[in-house]
């Protein structure tokens, strides 16, 4: 016959296995979470955007955007075409969401390019943006986070032959709901929008702003950085690791290594921390 001793040692070890099985579980359960978010259904997503036969610029836009929040499974998802006459970026086609609808209600559907949000931050430097944390994000515009309950963003700029017609974004009420890949696809998805826009709309009298004559488009400090370097230090900011980086941009992580080098060197900095903070200050602000 067992002790008492024996009897809490049995269930204290029997405990702990329990413990550690559930452990596991909940481990395997973020993994399968997190395998679902990076493999979304965007396969087919391309493919359906090709076949959009609206010839009505904001009905084309719209039926887009509805492609993509299914794709992303977001809750919103918006083009927005700069217009010359009211110096706003106007979302002219959005998802059918109730998000968009209250957007519109708010009006945060337009959006001053003098005055600061992410929205012109993009459109204005060509960077694009991953965002899971709007939130906690000071610069964007107060509406976003507070009146929308956004949590979640991915922004690219619209680009068609040197001009700049817009930026395209998707929005989320779920913390980190969207990763670098869905980013790589955004991408993919602003420069169909820009041959789209300018196929069908040439002469609807709504100018794009081109980057040998628009102020806006002229940053005010002397960046240091190469295109490439200001893609990587972005993603550097947003706390991805060489790997992480080097699977996004399809590198080798000795090639990425090579090149965060480089930046630290090209900002006269010691580290990624200090990399963030030279991002937020320039990239981020430039105007």
């Amino acid at each position: 016959m067992r002790s008492r001793q024996e009897v809490r040692d049995h269930w204290s070890s029997l405990r702990s296995e329990i413990e550690t099985q559930w452990e596991r579980a909940q481990e395997l359960r973020e993994s399968s979470l997190a395998i679902r978010r990076n493999y979304r259904p965007v396969q087919n997503m391309l493919p359906r955007l090709l076949e959009i036969s609206q010839h009505e610029l904001d009905r084309a836009l719209s039926e887009a955007a509805d492609i993509l929040a299914e794709a992303f499974e977001c809750e919103g998802v918006d083009f927005f075409l700069h217009d010359p006459a009211t110096a706003c970026l106007v979302a002219i086609g959005s998802s059918d969401t109730p998000i968009a609808q209250r957007q519109r209600e708010l009006g945060l559907d337009r959006m001053q390019v003098k005055e600061p949000s992410r929205v012109v931050e993009v459109f204005r430097s060509g960077l694009s943006r991953l965002d899971g944390t709007v939130d906690e994000d000071l610069y964007e515009h107060s509406g976003i986070a507070a009146q929308l309950g956004v949590r979640s963003s991915m922004i690219c700029r619209i680009e068609s032959f040197g001009s700049y017609p817009g930026v395209v974004r998707a929005i989320c009420t779920r913390t980190n709901a969207f990763n670098v890949r869905d980013l790589r696809v955004l991408e993919s998805v602003s420069r169909w929008a820009g041959l789209f826009v300018q196929a069908t709309s040439p002469t609807d009298g709504r100018e794009s702003l081109d980057a040998n004559d628009s102020p806006v488009l002229t940053p005010v400090f002397s960046n240091p950085l190469t295109r490439r370097q200001q893609e990587l230090a972005l993603l550097v900011a947003q706390g991805l690791s060489n790997a992480e980086i080097a699977d996004a941009l399809v590198l080798t992580s000795g090639t990425v290594a090579n090149h965060v080098a480089g930046i630290l060197k090209r900002l006269n900095v010691r580290n990624r921390a200090q990399v963030a903070i030279w991002v937020t200050k320039h990239l981020s602000s430039a105007r």
